[in-house]
């Protein structure tokens, strides 16, 4: 498990948004998360949150009594004051969790998750966004701060886009589903069924979109899902391959190194992060 807080020294304000703090998080199936758990900055009534899934299946509670499944490759904004507690649900939540102050007239789309057609591209932002804070430098961190403002904008700008045609919209739902099902052997005429055409049509549709057959499409994020699993926690090949739902480890290894160029025994585990000031759930919920 990993929950590193990158903490700017001072908030960061550009272009009408004040970037407070950004936390990088990879979460394993025991995360469950009373808020507010970052206790180095008091909570602020006008704060919002940002929860950019990279891939893997989480769950935010309102203290509206509303949940909110968040699957990989979208993005969530919310009220900072509303969060009532969130939770990995699944094998894995890899995530970027930023709050942040909004100062200008912009309308953000609350409490609806966004699926992003390019989550590569906000992720390889949101690594430069934590580097430049870790710099300490108050230019940089500012820098950082613009980073998120523009990232940002692009997606309330999506989120605003009607004109995405019903197609598209489809494919995005089928895509967030097989986030939430990487633990299963899901058959494209289930992924057909969801999407609501005949597997042949759907096929034609997804490999327009997305440039790869939805088998192959499930297979890669499933095997991307293993090298996280592999690199980030305490899962041998056998029981990586297991939960991932594959018939058995030669099956798996094989697959694995067709699309890294090495097997799965060779990844190397990063150290398992601490979690400091966390509420587990059994515990009294804080006052908003």
């Amino acid at each position: 498990m990993k929950n590193t807080p990158v903490l700017l020294e001072s908030p960061a304000t550009a272009f009408g948004i004040t970037l407070r703090s950004v936390w990088d998080i990879y979460a394993d199936e025991s995360y469950q998360v009373l808020w507010p758990r970052d206790k180095k900055l008091p909570l602020l009534p006008s704060a919002h949150v940002c929860v950019f899934t990279r891939q893997g299946h989480g769950v935010i509670r309102l203290r509206s009594g509303r949940e909110i499944h968040a699957k990989g490759a979208c993005v969530l904004l919310l009220e900072a004051r509303d969060i009532l507690s969130y939770a990995c649900e699944g094998l894995l939540w890899e995530l970027y969790w930023v709050e942040f102050v909004l100062h200008g007239p912009v309308t953000l789309p609350l409490n609806t998750p966004v699926l992003l057609r390019d989550p590569t591209g906000h992720s390889r932002e949101f690594s430069e966004l934590v580097s430049c804070v870790r710099v300490g430098d108050t230019n940089y961190q500012a820098y950082a701060a613009a980073i998120f403002t523009k990232v940002l904008y692009q997606w309330v700008a999506l989120s605003n886009h009607h004109a995405e045609p019903a197609s598209l919209r489809r494919i995005q739902t089928v895509i967030s589903q097989m986030h939430g099902h990487t633990d299963e052997r899901w058959a494209v005429k289930d992924m057909a069924r969801l999407y609501g055409a005949s597997e042949q049509q759907f096929r034609k549709v997804f490999q327009q979109y997305t440039g790869q057959t939805p088998k192959e499409y499930f297979m890669n994020l499933k095997l991307d899902m293993a090298h996280a699993l592999l690199n980030r926690s305490s899962l041998n090949v056998s029981q990586a391959a297991f939960k991932l739902g594959f018939s058995d480890a030669f099956h798996f290894s094989k697959a694995f190194k067709s699309r890294f160029g090495y097997p799965p025994s060779e990844v190397s585990r990063e150290p398992r992060d601490s979690i400091d000031n966390v509420y587990l759930m059994d515990t009294a919920v804080p006052d908003a």
